[in-house]
């Protein structure tokens, strides 16, 4: 390895709001550490950080670019993968539901992960390196939800594109770790837009707002450092999942 040459690196979807950014700015504090960020919202690279522009709910524009998120890895004893971004789509029953935003929820939820899962596999599969895929989730995907069945379904879909491909990992003996990331309510954009939501929509509005008055949530920086502990350590996975709480 290169002297000063950065150690690990990290790939971030979702890194300009939110938890994403939060972790971009966690793992750009410690000097051994590069990030590549994939956001919708343009930002600026910089020493350590590249910026790469995609919206993950067109998956042929992020298949055009993936030689640019999974460069050459061979400077970096680490390479991580965290599926961070999420949307969470329109708060309401089905049947109320615009096609259009049903596509895109699946798209960038479950298809774009689904595609950045398999591009890491074939890039870094076949190298002695440390290699993890982290993929954020959330009760929703386990737990029923009214007006969440967009967002939950395709959490559920995440998890379980997790679990065979760690099934496969240890099949193929491809040395690649694959976690479950799931978090408890974090105080982030997507909290803003449940509290928008009406109570017809979303029967557990109240206790959404309640969590926000009574100091219930999680803030992306308290997120960002429990999974920096995490990565920093052996991992240990509960029933398949890792969870933070308030």
């Amino acid at each position: 390895m290169e002297e000063n040459h950065p150690q690990a690196l990290y790939i971030i979807t979702g890194c300009s709001k939110g938890i994403g950014k939060a972790l971009l700015n966690k793992i750009l504090s410690y000097p051994h550490a590069a990030v590549i960020g994939i956001s919708r919202t343009p930002m600026k690279s910089r020493e350590r950080f590249t910026n790469i522009q995609a919206d993950l709910s067109d998956w042929q524009a992020l298949v055009n670019k993936l030689a640019s998120i999974f460069p050459d890895a061979s400077f970096y004893s680490k390479v991580v993968l965290i599926n961070n971004a999420a949307w969470i789509g329109e708060l309401k029953h089905i049947g109320k539901l615009d096609n259009a935003s049903i596509a895109r929820v699946y798209a960038s939820n479950c298809v774009a992960p689904a595609i950045l899962m398999n591009a890491f596999a074939q890039q870094y599969a076949h190298t002695t390196k440390e290699k993890l895929v982290i993929n954020v989730s959330t009760s929703a995907g386990r737990n029923p939800r009214d007006g969440m069945s967009m967002y939950g379904s395709t959490k559920a879909a995440l998890d379980m594109l997790t679990k065979v491909a760690r099934q496969e990992a240890e099949i193929s003996n491809s040395g690649i770790s694959y976690y479950i990331l799931s978090v408890g309510a974090t105080d982030t954009p997507m909290q803003d837009a449940i509290r928008e939501t009406t109570q017809d929509n979303f029967s557990t509005l109240q206790r959404f707002i309640d969590l926000k008055n009574s100091n219930g949530l999680l803030t992306a920086e308290e997120v960002a450092n429990h999974v920096w502990q995490l990565l920093q350590t052996p991992i240990q996975a509960e029933d398949g999942y890792i969870y933070i709480k308030k």
